[in-house]
Protein backbone atom coordinates (compact mmCIF):
# COMPACT_ATOMS: atom_id res chain seq x y z
CA UNK A 1 0.00 0.00 0.00
CA UNK A 2 1.27 3.83 -0.85
CA UNK A 3 1.43 5.98 2.01
CA UNK A 4 2.62 9.67 2.33
CA UNK A 5 5.04 9.63 5.27
CA UNK A 6 4.43 13.47 6.82
CA UNK A 7 6.29 14.77 9.65
CA UNK A 8 3.16 14.95 12.42
CA UNK A 9 3.58 19.27 12.65
CA UNK A 10 2.38 19.42 8.54
CA UNK A 11 0.30 16.28 8.58
CA UNK A 12 -3.14 17.66 8.65
CA UNK A 13 -2.43 20.02 6.34
CA UNK A 14 -1.34 17.50 3.71
CA UNK A 15 -4.13 15.52 4.68
CA UNK A 16 -6.01 18.22 3.68
CA UNK A 17 -5.20 18.26 0.34
CA UNK A 18 -4.69 14.77 -0.35
CA UNK A 19 -8.49 14.47 1.38
CA UNK A 20 -10.11 17.47 -1.25
CA UNK A 21 -8.69 15.53 -4.17
CA UNK A 22 -9.95 11.88 -3.31
CA UNK A 23 -6.62 10.37 -3.02
CA UNK A 24 -6.86 9.26 0.88
CA UNK A 25 -7.55 5.83 1.48
CA UNK A 26 -10.72 6.05 3.92
CA UNK A 27 -10.70 1.87 4.48
CA UNK A 28 -7.32 2.24 6.54
CA UNK A 29 -6.59 3.94 9.83
CA UNK A 30 -3.63 6.23 9.53
CA UNK A 31 -0.71 5.54 11.49
CA UNK A 32 2.24 7.02 13.62
CA UNK A 33 6.15 6.61 13.29
CA UNK A 34 8.81 7.85 14.74
CA UNK A 35 7.30 11.49 14.65
CA UNK A 36 5.44 10.87 11.22
CA UNK A 37 2.47 10.12 10.05
CA UNK A 38 1.41 7.54 7.77
CA UNK A 39 -1.43 8.98 5.37
CA UNK A 40 -2.60 5.83 3.04
CA UNK A 41 -3.51 6.80 -0.31
CA UNK A 42 -5.84 5.48 -3.35
CA UNK A 43 -3.49 6.70 -5.70
CA UNK A 44 0.04 8.61 -6.24
CA UNK A 45 -0.95 11.94 -5.77
CA UNK A 46 -0.31 14.92 -8.07
CA UNK A 47 0.77 17.15 -5.37
CA UNK A 48 4.48 18.12 -4.23
CA UNK A 49 5.23 16.02 -0.98
CA UNK A 50 8.38 17.92 -0.59
CA UNK A 51 6.38 21.11 0.05
CA UNK A 52 5.55 18.90 3.59
CA UNK A 53 8.53 17.23 4.32
CA UNK A 54 7.02 14.33 3.31
CA UNK A 55 7.83 11.35 0.80
CA UNK A 56 5.80 7.99 -0.20
CA UNK A 57 5.94 4.53 0.70
CA UNK A 58 4.94 1.18 0.23
CA UNK A 59 3.53 -0.42 3.59
CA UNK A 60 2.43 -3.44 4.55
CA UNK A 61 0.27 -4.03 7.09
CA UNK A 62 -1.95 -1.02 7.70
CA UNK A 63 -4.36 -1.43 9.69
CA UNK A 64 -8.39 -1.22 8.29
CA UNK A 65 -10.29 1.48 10.01
CA UNK A 66 -13.36 -0.34 11.67
CA UNK A 67 -16.61 0.59 9.69
CA UNK A 68 -19.17 2.71 11.62
CA UNK A 69 -22.23 0.85 12.63
CA UNK A 70 -25.83 1.18 13.30
CA UNK A 71 -26.42 2.06 17.13
CA UNK A 72 -29.49 -0.07 16.44
CA UNK A 73 -27.21 -2.81 15.74
CA UNK A 74 -25.10 -3.15 18.46
CA UNK A 75 -28.58 -2.56 20.95
CA UNK A 76 -29.89 -5.57 19.53
CA UNK A 77 -26.34 -7.47 19.48
CA UNK A 78 -26.32 -6.70 22.65
CA UNK A 79 -30.10 -7.87 23.72
CA UNK A 80 -29.18 -11.24 21.74
CA UNK A 81 -26.51 -11.92 24.37
CA UNK A 82 -28.83 -11.46 26.91
CA UNK A 83 -31.08 -13.71 25.27
CA UNK A 84 -33.49 -10.97 23.98
CA UNK A 85 -35.22 -12.27 20.10
CA UNK A 86 -35.18 -9.77 17.70
CA UNK A 87 -38.51 -8.57 17.79
CA UNK A 88 -38.61 -7.83 21.38
CA UNK A 89 -35.20 -5.46 20.54
CA UNK A 90 -36.91 -3.90 17.23
CA UNK A 91 -39.87 -3.15 19.75
CA UNK A 92 -37.97 -1.62 23.05
CA UNK A 93 -35.92 0.58 20.06
CA UNK A 94 -39.31 1.80 18.95
CA UNK A 95 -41.16 2.06 22.24
CA UNK A 96 -37.85 3.71 23.57
CA UNK A 97 -37.85 6.68 20.51
CA UNK A 98 -41.79 7.31 21.43
CA UNK A 99 -41.07 8.11 25.09
CA UNK A 100 -38.40 10.29 23.71
CA UNK A 101 -40.30 11.78 21.22
CA UNK A 102 -43.03 12.72 23.76
CA UNK A 103 -40.79 13.98 26.58
CA UNK A 104 -38.67 16.12 24.14
CA UNK A 105 -40.96 17.07 21.60
CA UNK A 106 -38.44 16.44 18.75
CA UNK A 107 -37.94 13.19 16.52
CA UNK A 108 -34.26 11.35 16.77
CA UNK A 109 -32.93 12.73 13.33
CA UNK A 110 -33.66 16.06 15.34
CA UNK A 111 -32.69 15.02 18.90
CA UNK A 112 -29.56 14.24 17.51
CA UNK A 113 -28.66 17.35 15.32
CA UNK A 114 -29.47 19.40 18.31
CA UNK A 115 -26.89 17.15 20.53
CA UNK A 116 -24.28 17.49 17.21
CA UNK A 117 -25.04 21.59 17.12
CA UNK A 118 -24.26 21.64 21.44
CA UNK A 119 -21.48 20.07 21.12
CA UNK A 120 -19.98 21.57 18.26
CA UNK A 121 -20.32 24.79 20.36
CA UNK A 122 -18.94 23.35 23.89
CA UNK A 123 -22.13 22.80 25.44
CA UNK A 124 -21.88 18.96 25.79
Amino acid sequence: MRVAVVPAARAEDLRKVLHGRGIVDRTVRMAKRDGAVLIPLTRDPPVDLSAYGARLEDRDGMEPRPRSRDPREEVRERLRRYGVPDGVATDTITRNNRFLEAATGHTAKERAKKAQDAAKKGKA
